[in-house]
């Protein structure tokens, strides 16, 4: 056992830990100043702001597609260390974007190079670690994110109501910099190209971009990133219209922390017992927040969703993503990881769009409810997918 829980907590294994933190911390960071710095640099409506903001989507779908052909090709280390140094040029890019198409641009290749760093950092380390303890593995590196999603939010908060664009720019250029160094010395696993890989090097085909045991997986995800994204998207929104704003500092905080828990203690629940006993609770736990934020429009119902919504989605996500590496050979991991990211993202950037239409029928209220219903629903998808047939034996 000690010899195992070593080979885990590698020093590669921690600082790839480290700098995914300070590579989340600049995405939600300009996640959340984005579109109010584009609404006062060059005006416009607030959708333009949203798009300026929500455009990094755009590149990284774009390198997840790119990555599940190519990584392998290009070797992870050296992708990653390539686009997280190009990441910093795009935040340095940033100071001298003197109009809309050209922040729009920075944004695209930005995401491009987050997605391509992302992809290989995660196949990477994730392949070293050892197959008994992969879920444990899977769930605390996982916990990178709620991190950067508490952190960098927190600091763009702060340097927008000091209106210091410029600064902001330069800390993301820094924390780029600082996710730089500390990947330099991080051993990832590769997966040399097998020959069939390199006959196909020039075909197209869907199968040599997506990993297919990944899609009924990731279709999942889909529809539950769907739903998560009107927590991302619309819950400031909501609050305003009930009057509960002040509120939400307080709900951010409270559903980083929940996130932080459920991914720190989810792997050795999952290592130790079927996939249905850690899916299925995560689920209902996630679907049971979405319902109480719309029944409970208050401070009392903003906690508990909070704690609802951060341990249920906080368990889902590095679940999800244990099954789905765990139905593909591991030399298919930079496939397997890069489609399954593809089909999150693609929820999480639908959601927006689909919901903005709905609200108008439905109001902030009846959509939540809406999207509880949906999520409970995700379980027979899941069911079909992948519960009734695993997940029922006790991991040995």
């Amino acid at each position: 056992m000690t010899s195992d829980r070593a080979r885990l907590w590698t020093r590669s294994y921690i600082l790839g830990l480290a700098s995914t933190v300070a590579m989340a911390m600049v995405f939600f960071l300009l996640l959340t100043v984005l579109a109010p710095y584009t609404a006062e640099r060059f005006g416009g409506s607030t959708a333009g702001g949203g798009f300026a903001s929500s455009s990094f989507l755009l590149g990284t779908v774009l390198a997840r597609l790119v990555c599940g052909k190519y990584l392998d090709f290009v070797g992870r280390r050296p992708a990653l260390l390539i686009s997280t140094a190009l990441q910093i040029g795009c935040c340095l890019g940033y100071l001298g974007a003197d109009s809309y198409g050209l922040l729009i641009t920075l944004r695209v290749l930005h995401g491009f190079m987050f997605g391509v760093g992302n992809t290989a950092l995660v196949a990477g380390i994730l392949g070293a670690v050892p197959e008994a303890r992969r879920a444990e593995g899977t769930g605390f590196f996982s916990a990178a994110i709620p991190l950067g999603t508490a952190l960098g939010p927190l600091l763009g908060a702060e340097l927008l109501r000091l209106g210091a664009f410029t600064q902001m720019f330069w800390l993301c250029a820094g924390l780029a910099l600082v996710a730089l160094l500390l990947a330099l010395p991080v051993r990832l696993a590769e997966s040399p190209p097998t020959p069939q890989m390199r006959a196909g090097l020039r075909r197209f085909r869907v199968a040599d971009f997506i990993d297919r045991a990944t899609v009924p997986i990731g279709l999942v995800m889909t529809l539950l990133g769907l739903a998560y994204a009107a927590i991302l998207s619309f819950a400031n929104s909501y609050a305003l219209d009930q009057g509960f704003a002040e509120s939400m500092t307080t709900f951010f905080v409270v559903y980083a922390a929940a996130v932080l828990v459920a991914r720190l203690s989810i792997g050795r629940i999952q290592d130790l017992y079927p996939d249905n006993l850690v899916v299925i609770p995560a689920i209902v736990c996630f679907a049971a927040g979405l319902a109480v934020f719309a029944a409970l429009p208050n401070t009392t119902g903003v906690i508990l969703t909070a704690i609802l919504v951060g341990l249920g989605y906080g368990a889902i996500m590095p679940a999800m993503q244990i099954i789905a590496i765990n139905r593909s050979p591991l030399e298919r991991l930079s496939q397997v990881t890069s489609t399954f990211f593809l089909l999150l993202e693609i929820g999480n950037g639908l959601g927006p769009l689909l919901l903005g239409f709905l609200i108008p029928e439905l109001g902030f209220r009846g959509m939540y409810v809406a999207l509880a219903v949906l999520a409970v629903l995700t379980i027979s998808l899941y069911w079909l997918v992948h519960g009734r047939s695993l997940g029922r034996a006790p991991k040995q």
